[in-house]
């Protein structure tokens, strides 16, 4: 039957644009946008696999992240009019990078957010692939709450700690609330910690995990235009 993902359209726009959040996010992380961009665009927002209620690939590593881009694929064809413009974020930026390699008639631009093509060397690619899968297992020990806090931590998070309290409040406990959770389990932190570290473990946790570094090494050409915003930290 091939990957399903679970997705939302909204919006009343001529643009067709396909959103693709990061990790430990969901399709609703596009939310504040919608009286902004809904007269705009008809927005195809995606839970990418482990979050949300979408299932995870059945292939890991790079099978499950051409498998992620596939059902991608498979439904940006099935509900757009023609090809998209593509907004992500992390994770879900390396999975549009993806997207436009592999199927360059489905994208009309990219505008990518904390994003990298991917790491060019093979000694890198192992370390990072040992460090989402030491990652996937300590989310899965220690639960979501540990997780979320260590990762807020990092300098690459240093605006959230900028944002108004009630933003902050609630960007912190949506984090941590259970939405990230697979449709057959019961919605507590266990199953959401499990749902992520599987997703690490099938797409990686960020954009320099290596799934998508085919744009370098094969020299590939992006389709349409890119503006891409990149962070000078590690993006994770």
């Amino acid at each position: 039957m091939g990957l399903k993902l679970s997705y939302e359209v909204w919006g009343e726009g001529a643009a067709e644009a396909l959103l693709l959040h990061g990790f430990t996010g969901d399709r609703s992380a596009w939310d504040h946008l919608r009286p902004k961009f809904g007269p705009m665009v008809r927005a195809l927002a995606v839970d990418l696999p482990g979050h949300g209620r979408s299932n995870l690939p059945d292939g890991m590593g790079r099978s499950g992240f051409e498998e992620t881009v596939d059902a991608l694929s498979e439904l940006v064809g099935k509900t757009a009019h023609s090809a998209v413009d593509v907004i992500g974020y992390s994770q879900g930026a390396r999975l549009a990078i993806g997207l436009a390699v592999r199927w360059p008639q489905r994208v009309r631009r990219l505008v990518l957010e904390s994003s990298a093509p991917g790491l060019t060397g093979r000694k890198q690619r192992s370390e990072r692939q040992r460090e989402d899968a030491a990652l996937a297992i300590r989310i899965r020990e220690q639960g979501i709450e540990s997780f979320v806090d260590e990762w807020e931590r990092r300098p690459l998070f240093e605006g959230l700690r900028r944002l108004p309290d009630p933003m902050a409040r609630a960007l912190a406990t949506e984090r941590r609330d259970g939405r990230q959770v697979h449709p057959d389990r019961p919605s507590n932190g266990r199953s959401v910690a499990v749902g992520l570290g599987s997703g690490i473990r099938r797409l990686g946790s960020c954009p320099a995990s290596g799934g998508a570094g085919g744009v370098r090494r094969r020299g590939a050409r992006l389709p349409g235009d890119a503006v891409v915003r990149r962070a000078m930290r590690a993006e994770r």
